[in-house]
């Protein structure tokens, strides 16, 4: 898959997540970056993810960034933090690897477990459909790693 512009992104409002680390930043001295401390320069910065909304958070934070997937196995793995970790990190491994010395490379998975049991990534829409009525009035936690 080839990179997609941040800029080709059709625009969203902003979102809390967005609003919250916008205000952190303007409150908060920013630290240098190991690579501009070294004279390197700024890097760009590649999503290794297809995720719209991941994509939007970055979006509305302005930051410039190419989307470019990782095309990573996915471990199974039975506790849904153990298998969010993993995943984050084949992801963020597989694209790193793909990545020049100036890309800074932003990797991220997310589980939802119900009961303790990671549910998967619906198969289809008939899975989708099964697993929002699996879900729908109990509890459930969503689990990110990045």
């Amino acid at each position: 898959m080839s990179d997609v512009p941040a800029s080709s992104l059709s625009g969203r409002p902003a979102i809390r997540e967005a609003a919250f680390l916008r205000r952190y930043r303007a409150e908060t001295a920013e630290p240098v970056a190991p690579w501009a401390a070294a004279g390197r320069g700024t890097p760009r910065l590649v999503l290794a993810s297809a995720s719209p909304r991941r994509a939007a958070i970055l979006a509305d934070l302005g930051a410039g960034f190419l989307v470019r997937p990782a095309d990573a196995d996915e471990p199974l793995l039975a506790d849904p933090l153990a298998r969010v970790r993993a995943a984050a990190l084949a992801k963020h491994a597989a694209a790193a690897r793909a990545a020049s010395p100036s890309e800074a490379v932003l990797a991220a998975d997310t589980v939802v477990a119900l009961g303790g049991e990671a549910l998967g990534k619906p198969r289809d829409r008939a899975d989708a459909v099964a697993t929002l009525l699996r879900l729908s009035g109990r509890e459930h936690l969503v689990h990110t790693a990045v």
